[in-house]
């Protein structure tokens, strides 16, 4: 699947793809926002075909930032069939983010 840009014009596209989802809101002046990145090329290693990876760049998208509830960044929102079931703000264990990733896609399958 890949990691995918999310925007304004593209989110229900992207959230409306079958399978779970996971954004990443991130921003520049963040330097946690780089730690998290560098997870979330290892979640989609790992994951990448039973999860769709989107990214959302805070300063580009204060609207979706809003819509999402977003108050902090890097934060994780996890989504099933477009609705958010759980979210991680900060930086994550590694383990601690591949068991809710592995949780969102078993979820999703029942």
């Amino acid at each position: 699947m890949g990691i995918k840009t999310v925007t304004g014009y593209n989110f229900e596209h992207e959230i409306g793809k079958s399978g779970p989802s996971m954004v990443f809101a991130w921003g520049s002046w963040s330097s946690s926002s780089k730690t998290v990145a560098e997870l979330i090329d290892s979640v989609e290693e790992n994951f990448g075909e039973q999860i769709n990876i989107l990214t959302l760049d805070a300063n580009q998208e204060s609207d979706l930032v809003t819509h999402l509830g977003i108050k902090k960044v890097p934060e994780l929102i996890f989504m099933i069939e477009g609705e958010v079931v759980d979210k991680i703000v900060g930086v994550p264990e590694k383990i601690d983010l591949f068991e809710k990733v592995h949780e969102i896609i078993v979820a999703e399958s029942l």
